[in-house]
């Protein structure tokens, strides 16, 4: 399983020995093998979202969603209530409303409006830190109720555009020397030329999760897209897209050797996971690894896995993958491994055979 991440909320203010007690938090759960997500100082993260500070004097509509998207690729959630302003309980609210474990630490005693938004509350901040330890090993809190919290920001937002100035995906930096870039280009409504076309449920959640566990790198759409430029790529390359520059600038970036599309069938397709493949290159034997770890994955977990012929709607992506110089695998996975509410034990095996083939 992948590491527990923290939310830092709150004023940063002198702990011990004048040390902020942001930095004395991540050195603590840096040896407790937590990850911090930061607002103040993101670059220290593993999740390299660009965020900025909600800070209580800057309060646009943009900086709020990106501390919002932070809080939803968190686990846990720690404020510091010391002369709480908004950037201590707006953060802990949203957290504790998506049913993540929210500790506080500060002046006390609490208003009882406010204690009803936290699990725990201590008078020193080493007294939650360690609290924090031992729920973040408590192992019921599993990918797929990741997965679910995850999903449900996606719903929120999947039909309406970003604001202004703001990108309209998320990006999951994984380990550097990791070959696999993971994107779900359907995780939220998009257009195609001049149709709206609905969402893929819970493939976002399927790419995230999986970059958690794995350390593979991942691109999952946030908002509603204004064009399908990864399917659509041979006709709308000349287009400005920020999500097609991510992927060409981690490509040199990491030396990726494979983009992974994560896609959802339908109920009347065959059960279990279709691969269709783009070459991009003559050296393919990144991509054959990875299909031979499946089918021998998929036949353990019982998840068929087969191959098919590309298909016609996928033609623009060989332009794609010759301008990548990387090869392409589009993995179409059935509903009934999409449904994590109602059909647990099917999401995790999918969750658990993904985790295999791209560690």
């Amino acid at each position: 399983m992948s590491q527990k991440t923290v939310y830092l909320a709150g004023k940063d203010i002198a702990y011990a020995k004048e040390e902020s007690w942001r930095s004395y938090s991540f050195q603590f759960c840096l040896k407790q093998g937590l990850q911090i997500v930061n607002p103040l100082a993101l670059a220290k993260s593993k999740l390299n979202t660009g965020s900025r500070a909600y800070y209580a004097d800057s309060r646009s509509r943009h900086e709020v969603e990106e501390v919002f998207n932070a809080i939803d690729r968190s686990d846990l959630l720690l404020a510091n209530l010391h002369e709480a302003d908004e950037s201590a309980w707006v953060p802990l609210i949203y957290a504790r409303n998506k049913g993540k474990p929210t500790v506080v630490w500060g002046a006390f005693p609490l208003s009882p409006w406010l204690a009803s938004y936290v699990n725990a509350s201590f008078n020193d901040l080493q007294e939650a830190l360690e609290y924090l330890v031992l729920v973040s090993q408590d192992e019921d809190k599993s990918a797929v109720d990741w997965s679910l919290q995850f999903e449900s920001g996606l719903r929120e937002n999947s039909e309406r555009f970003p604001y202004e100035g703001q990108v309209d995906f998320q990006y999951f930096s994984g380990e550097a020397s990791s070959p696999y870039l993971l994107l779900a280009p359907h995780a939220t409504s998009y257009w195609s030329f001049g149709s709206l076309k609905p969402a893929e449920s819970f493939t976002g959640a399927v790419a995230a999760a999986c970059s958690r566990l794995t350390g593979a790198h991942a691109l999952v759409p946030s908002y509603c897209r204004a064009e399908d430029t990864i399917y659509n790529y041979a006709s709308l390359k000349h287009i400005h897209d920020p999500l097609l520059e991510t992927i060409f600038r981690q490509k040199k970036i990491h030396g990726l050797e494979l983009l992974v599309l994560v896609r959802g069938s339908t109920w009347d397709e065959p059960r279990g996971i279709s691969a269709s493949m783009l070459a991009g290159l003559e050296d393919n034997s990144r991509l054959q690894g990875v299909l031979s770890r499946l089918k021998e994955e998929g036949e353990r977990r019982q998840i068929a896995v087969r191959t098919l012929e590309l298909e016609g709607d996928q033609e623009g992506l060989g332009v794609l993958a010759e301008a990548l110089q990387i090869p392409i695998l589009t993995l179409s996975v059935h509903k009934s491994l999409l449904v994590p509410s109602m059909q647990r034990a099917h999401y995790f095996n999918l969750i658990s055979l993904l985790d295999t083939v791209f560690s």
